[in-house]
Order: C-alpha cells, then structure tokens, then sequence
C-alpha cells in the first residue's frame, strides 16, 4: 500500500503485508463491509492538510496481478486558533452518491436490477470509476493548480462541514469544485452562516446543492429517499424530508445560496457522443473578475477547453440596456451580476437537458461566486491564459476578508505631494485645500478643506484590490462610507457621486446619499449608506468629501465598504 498526496505523485508511505478477501454482504451497500482491520496507519503530525490516496495492489484484488484499488481519506488541520485563508471541500457524499460498490449506488444506472438504494454506506470501497472521474478528473487538477500558483489550502470532506458549526470559522474562503450535488440540512445552514457573517464561497462547480441527504450512524450512512412519500420523516420534520431542495417541502430554492440552480441549467448525456465545444459569452467585463484578462464583452471564454459541461446551473435573466439582469423569479439575488453566459438550448437533442450556464457573483454579507459549470477545472491545465487569470483573481480577493470593497488610497491623508495637495485625491471648487495635524483620534495628517473664498472639494473613484484601477459600483449592493470629520459650522458632508449622462451628451456627477456634520466645532464620526438599483449592474461611481463656501472642515480616517444585499435602508432607484 502506497499513500500519496493529491496534487503530488510523491510515496509518503508504504505497507506491505499478507491480507485475505474477506466476504462481502449482500447488503454491504447499505450496512458496510463489517470487514475485520488488517492494517493501521497513524498520520504523522507533520502530514499537510490534504486529500490522500492509498494506493493497494497485490494477488486477490482483481483479475491480474497488476490490479489497483484506491482508499481515500482527507486529512483536516489541526485547530490551533490561528485563522486561515482557504478551505476546500472533498465532496465525499457526492462521491458516494454516485459509487455503485457492493451493487448498489442512488441511481438506477449502475444498481444491481436497475432499482436504486436510499441508503448507502461510507464504509465500503469507492468504485474505481469515481475516483477516476470525480476525483482525479475534477478536483486534482484544481487542487495541482493551486499548489502551482503557490495557494495553501486546507481540506475537509462533506460531513465535516455537516458535523462541525464551527469548522468555517477558521476560514475566509470555501471551495467547491467539480460536482457538488449531493448537501445535508447541517451543510447548508453552516456555509449559509458563514456567508451571512462575511465568509465567501466560491463553487468552480455545477450541480450544486441539488438533493437535500440526511446521514445517520455517526455520519457513515448517507440517507436519500427522493421520493418524499418513501420518506418516514414525512409529516414529522419536513425540513429533512430528502428531496430536491428546490421541493415545496423543503422551498429552500439553491438559487438563494448560489445564485443559480441546475433546474435551469444543462446537462449533457454520454449517449449523445462527445460534447461538442462550447463556452461563455462575456458580460460586465468591467467587474474586477476580469482583470488582467483583457476580455470584453462578447468575447468567447474557455470554449476551446470545452469547461461548459457536462452538468451547467443557470439564473433566469432578461436583456435590460442591452446586458442580461437576472429576473429574481427563480429566487436569484437581485444583485446577481452575471458575468458570462452559454446557451445550450440544443443539448435537449443529444438526450440530455436543454438550458443555459450562467457564470456570476453576488454579495451578502460575504461573497459568492460561481462558474456553474462541473468541467472548469480542466480549463486549467494549459499555457497561463483568461480561465487562469480569474482563478487567482477570485482565490487572492475571496482569500481576504471583505476584499472586493472598493478600495480608498491615502483614506487617512498620510501621503501628500504637496501641502496643498493629498495622494491620489482629486480637488475641485475654488476654496482650498491643505494639510493639518490633529487627528481625530490621534495626532498626524488630517485634511483640511476651507471654503472661505467658496466650495472646495475632494473626490476619490476607488479602485481594485488588484490593479488599482477604477472600481464599478454594484447594482443594489449596500456600500458605506464613514469618516471622522470636525467642522467650523454647518455645510462639511460626505457622500457618494454617480456618473450620469448630462446636457449635450456630455456627463457629470450627480451627488447621492450625502451627509453633513453638525457644525459644532466638534470630531463626529458621520456615516452614510447608499444602495442604488442602476440600469445596468455595475456603475461608475466616486466619493465625495466638500464644504460649502463660509465655513472649514477636517477630515481623517475616511473608509468604504461594501455590505452586501442586506437591506439597511430602501435603495434609490435610478431611471
């Protein structure tokens, strides 16, 4: 037995021994083999955080000599306290969905007598052909990828996010990648938590969270019915009723987890033959998931690595000023940006099923993306181009807390060019501008706007994490900005602009949202929050800090940040 590491072809270990075949029950499927141990491996404490494979080969397991079986286990990280960046999901009860060992899996397809179980059991052998396909075919390329581009990742399997409320609090980021079907209730509420309290996920994955699955004796048996009248929880705990989460039993659409869902996607069926090449048309390259790519819109992304398939998710969308906005009757975020979409409208004919894949992000709380698409990973593989691009765009901004905010140089006025002049600030009006010493809450740089001779202002377009270029506002996104101001008397505000369409074709900025000190000689901390529903999802927006012509302001410690959909206050809606 040889153990190695995903992403690695390094033997960490090897064991070799004399083992018998021991008999298999009838229903080991569903109760597990009961077989006796015959050997044990103790991990040592200094084995990474990984999904692992021991490799077995030897007489009696197969037809040849040369015959292979493979064990997977994942190891997890030791909690220490320390907060890390990134967790990836081994999806293990998809796995076992799909695994048709002892003769039975939760299809019909590949069960003895073509008649499905609803029970199925984690401890018995993974057939061969899943650890080939929903393994090594989607999640080791990702996990290689990741090694390559120097992302440390920890790992753990679909019960452990069941089990443990607690594990996504050491985390920023959880992926999902390949197929990610198969969620418990615990699964959902958890990453549905962590989303709420700032988390993000990112599913480089399709399929996602289509059956709701129950596990039982200690989360080794994986529990789905599908037909809710098979169900003994029927009538008892609807909640837990194993059917599509989409089911009014259940009405907990994907969608509102996703922002997508497979009932709208596509699938390609392998009686249709191979697959032909298809990709996603660009939308809304302005967003920072596309930075550094050079795509717009329109352009074809990852066709020629066929990543749409063979499972899609998709949001229902209409044209609205010629770009796609989700509709929100599939339950869809509103502030769903769609960032690429495949029409697959005539797979209907290779036997599989007719729909869409909507490639998107949303915020709420944290943030979360996704491809919609089970064959992302294996766009990864070739010369550095687009697909790899917004991978590490997503893992380095998804890795940190609340990343994609819009992002303020120079918020505290530590940097100016001149006294009369702070970093990156850009200034206007004809009062004047200059550079004080003390602080709100400590002494150093603070600005100082004197509208004596008249209004004088300063704007700032925020930028990406990324490239420090300008940042486009999202459609119905929460976004606040604070600062702690000290004002001479009434008239010192800070607020947001927005980029319209003025006279002659022209444009100009239209103040939203502003909110003004009370003048009493005092540092106030002032905060003010805009959400606005725009024609299009993103839109070019500024901040503002003025003062109107007779009184003088300070101003330090100015900060944005983007909060998500949560509804703290009505949206402002623009024609």
């Amino acid at each position: 037995m040889d153990i190695r590491r995903l992403g690695s072809n390094a033997v960490l270990k090897t064991l070799t021994g004399i083992a018998s075949s021991p008999a298999i029950s009838t229903l080991a499927y569903q109760e597990g083999c009961g077989w006796p141990i015959k050997a044990t491996v103790n991990i040592p404490a200094d084995w990474a955080s990984g999904a692992y494979l021991a490799s077995l080969r030897g007489i009696g397991l197969g037809e040849t000599n040369s015959s292979e079986r493979r064990i997977l286990f994942v190891v997890k990280r030791p909690r220490s306290g320390k907060d890390f960046k990134i967790l990836f999901h081994v999806t293990t009860s998809t796995f076992e969905a799909y695994n048709p060992w002892g003769g039975k899996s939760l299809y019909d397809y590949n069960s003895s007598g073509r008649a499905e179980a609803d029970i199925v059991s984690f401890e018995r052998p993974f057939d061969e052909g899943v650890i080939d396909g929903q393994l090594l075919g989607w999640q080791e390329p990702f996990i290689k990828w990741c090694q390559g581009n120097g992302f440390e990742i920890d790992y753990c399997a679909s019960t452990d996010l069941h089990a443990d409320a607690s594990l996504l609090e050491c985390y920023q980021l959880l992926l999902s990648v390949g197929h990610d079907e198969y969620w418990s209730k615990e699964m959902r509420d958890n990453i549905e938590a962590f989303i709420a309290n700032g988390g993000n996920v990112a599913f480089f994955s399709g399929n996602v969270c289509y059956w709701q699955v129950r596990f039982d004796r200690d989360d080794t048996r994986m529990i789905c019915f599908r037909q809710p009248n098979q169900d003994p929880l029927l009538g008892v705990d609807n909640s837990r009723v194993t059917v599509k989460w989409t089911d009014p039993l259940l009405n907990r659409r994907e969608n509102r987890l996703t922002g997508v869902s497979f009932e709208n996607g596509a699938f390609w069926s392998a009686d249709g033959g191979p697959r032909p090449k298809v990709g996603f048309r660009v939308w809304n390259s302005r967003h920072w998931i596309y930075d550094g790519t050079g795509l717009v819109n329109g352009d074809i992304l990852g066709k020629d690595e066929a990543i749409v398939g063979y499972e899609t998710d998709a949001a229902l969308y209409k044209m609205k000023n010629g770009i796609p906005q989700v509709t929100g009757s599939d339950e869809t975020p509103l502030n769903f940006i769609i960032l690429g979409i495949a029409d697959l409208s005539a797979w209907e004919e290779s036997g599989g099923q007719s729909g869409m894949a909507t490639m998107g992000i949303y915020r709420n709380g944290g943030t979360v993306f996704t491809v919609a698409t089970t064959d992302w990973s294996l766009g990864l593989s070739g010369n550095f181009g687009a697909l790899q691009q917004i991978t590490q765009n997503v893992l380095r901004e998804l890795r940190c807390p609340s990343p994609p905010s819009p992002y303020l140089v120079n918020g505290g006025f530590e940097s100016w060019k001149i006294d009369s002049r702070p970093t990156v600030w850009a200034i206007g009006g004809t009062g004047t501008v200059g550079r004080g010493a003390t602080g709100a809450m400590t002494a150093g740089s603070v600005l100082v706007l004197d509208g004596s001779t008249g209004p004088v202002f300063v704007t700032q377009a925020p930028c990406t994490w990324l490239t420090r270029e300008t940042y486009w506002f999202e459609s119905r996104t929460y976004y606040r900005l604070t600062a702690w101001v000290r004002a001479e008397g009434p008239g010192a505000k800070i607020g947001f602009e927005l980029r319209k369409p003025g006279n002659l074709g022209q444009t100009a900025w239209e103040p939203f949202a502003l909110v003004q000190h009370p003048g009493n000689r005092r540092w106030e901390y002032l905060c003010t929050v805009v959400s606005l529903v725009a024609p299009t999802p993103l839109y070019r927006g500024r901040i503002i800090l003025r003062v109107d012509k007779g009184t003088s302001a300070s101003f330090d410690d100015v900060r944005l940040e983007a909060l998500g959909a949560r509804a703290l206050s009505p949206p402002i809606v623009l024609p």
